[in-house]
C-alpha cells in the first residue's frame, strides 16, 4: 500500500495470519503474526544523530483482547470498552528492530436524561530493547496523535514532536482522553460539547504532565442508517509554535 501522511511518505507490502475468537457476549481476542516490509521515501529525523533509513523488514506479533458492553456499535449510548493491544517484534525472528508496543484504551458511554456521557483515555508506550534503541523505531510504527478521532484542536497527526519544518516526528509514549456531551437538537440533528487532552511523547514511560495539551470544541451531528455524520470544531488552548489554534473537521461516526 502508498503511505502518504504528514509524518511520512513511503510504501508498505504486509502479509498477515489472523485467528479470531469471541467469548460469550462481550470478550474477544484476537491474534496475528505478520511480515511487512516498508520503503520510506520522506520523513524527518527527530535528532541530526537519528539513522537515515529507508528500507525496513519487520516481523512482528499482534494480540489484543476487549470487552465490549455497549449498545450499538456505531453509535453507543451505555455501556463500557476495555481493549488491549500487544505488539512484538524480535531480531531473532530476522525482523530488523527489537521492540514490545502496548496499548490500552478504556471507554464509557452513560445515559443521562435525553444527553449521552460519553468519556475515553488511550495510554500507549513502545519499548525498544536489545540493541535497538529509542530513535531507532520506524517512523510508520510509533505513535501520533491530532485530528478528527483523537485532539480536535490539533490538524492530523501534528500532535506532539515536530521538526524544525513543522513535520510530525512521532513518540514513543501516548496519552490522550476525551470528555464528551452529546444531546439531541430536532429530528436526525444533535449537538456535542467535548473537551480533549494528551500529547504524544518522544520517549518510552515518558508522560510529563506539564507537557499536556488541550482543546475544547463543540459539534453538529446529523444521524443516518451507517453512523452520524459530525462537524467539530476544536480550539487549542495550548498549541505549539506554528499550529493554528482553531481546526474544523467533518467526517462520519462517532469519534470514539
Amino acid at each position: 500500500q502508498r503511505d502518504d501522511v504528514p509524518s511520512f511518505e513511503g510504501e508498505s507490502l504486509l502479509s498477515s495470519a489472523e485467528v479470531q475468537k469471541d467469548f460469550g457476549k462481550y470478550y474477544s481476542t484476537f491474534g496475528s503474526f505478520n511480515v511487512q516490509f516498508s520503503r520510506v521515501q520522506k520523513s524527518a529525523r527527530r535528532t541530526p544523530e537519528e539513522k537515515s533509513r529507508e528500507n525496513f523488514f519487520l516481523t512482528f506479533f499482534n494480540s489484543g483482547l476487549e470487552w465490549d458492553s455497549t449498545d450499538n456499535i456505531l453509535n453507543p449510548t451505555r455501556g463500557f470498552v476495555v481493549s488491549t493491544g500487544l505488539e512484538s517484534s524480535f531480531r531473532a525472528l530476522l525482523s530488523d528492530v527489537n521492540y514490545f508496543k502496548g496499548t490500552v484504551e478504556l471507554r464509557g458511554y452513560k445515559r443521562l436524561y435525553k444527553m449521552i456521557l460519553a468519556k475515553r483515555i488511550t495510554v500507549g508506550v513502545i519499548q525498544p530493547f536489545g540493541s535497538t534503541g529509542t530513535f531507532d523505531i520506524p517512523i510508520f510504527k510509533r505513535f501520533f496523535a491530532g485530528g478528527s478521532t483523537s485532539m480536535r484542536g490539533f490538524p492530523f497527526q501534528k500532535l506532539g514532536p515536530l521538526s524544525d519544518g513543522g513535520d510530525p516526528l512521532g513518540g514513543n509514549s501516548l496519552l490522550v482522553g476525551s470528555f464528551e456531551v452529546r444531546y439531541p437538537i430536532y429530528g436526525n440533528f444533535g449537538g456535542v460539547v467535548f473537551f480533549d487532552y494528551g500529547n504524544v511523547f518522544a520517549d518510552e514511560w515518558s508522560f510529563p504532565l506539564g507537557d499536556i495539551k488541550y482543546a475544547p470544541g463543540v459539534g453538529l451531528r446529523y444521524d443516518t442508517i451507517i453512523g452520524p455524520v459530525r462537524f467539530d470544531v476544536g480550539y487549542a488552548l495550548n498549541p505549539e509554535p506554528g499550529i493554528r489554534r482553531v481546526q474544523f473537521f467533518i467526517s462520519i461516526g462517532q469519534a470514539f
